[in-house]
């Protein structure tokens, strides 16, 4: 945080170009400045947990030298697969992938992610059938802290903590329709 009693533009710009979280001039305002800490706290906290998470998804199996590491076979329908992925993994578009249970949707997706221009980022898989429905929303878009009973601490939801990487939604289809439509 950058205190200066000679604030001007030129110096502010300068100063957070050179990674000043915040500008502040003397005399300070005690409430802003408490603020501003906080703010520069909670960022730094919320990177570090972002990169924690991108660690533990590298350590649970992310491998780039193999881009269809886990997806076997040469059949014309695996061939076609592997195509549709190299496909779309470039793009930005949102992806549906279909199939019944134990079929393999999540080594598709961990396919894509690894094509995609994303794949430097973090995965993360969520198992919609096993967030309870009152954990739901605090779940996959987090919460503050004292937003309700319990919550002590703010928690980042998976929507936050998958930015700029992939985040994909497992059983979706099983949830009640009014969850799937948050």
């Amino acid at each position: 945080i950058l205190m200066t009693a000679f604030g001007d533009v030129e110096l502010a710009v300068k100063g957070l170009k050179a990674g000043a979280f915040d500008f502040i001039l003397k005399p300070w305002q005690n409430a802003k400045l408490h603020a501003s800490i906080l703010s520069a706290f909670k960022l730094k906290e919320t990177q570090l947990e972002k990169e924690k998470f991108r660690n533990v998804a590298k350590t649970m199996g992310e491998d780039g030298h193999k881009p269809f590491l886990q997806i076997l076979g040469e059949s014309a329908t695996i061939r076609k697969l592997k195509d549709t992925i190299r496909i779309i993994a470039p793009t930005d578009a949102n992806v549906l992938i279909l199939g019944e249970n134990g079929t393999g949707k999540e080594l598709v997706a961990r396919a894509i992610h690894r094509h995609s221009l994303r794949n430097q980022e973090v995965f993360i898989g969520v198992d919609m059938g096993a967030i309870p429905e009152t954990l739901f929303e605090s779940e996959l878009f987090g919460h503050q802290k004292g937003s309700f009973t319990g919550a002590i601490h703010d928690k980042p939801g998976r929507f936050e903590l998958a930015v700029g990487g992939t985040l994909f939604l497992d059983e979706i289809g099983n949830l009640p329709v009014t969850m799937q439509t948050k």
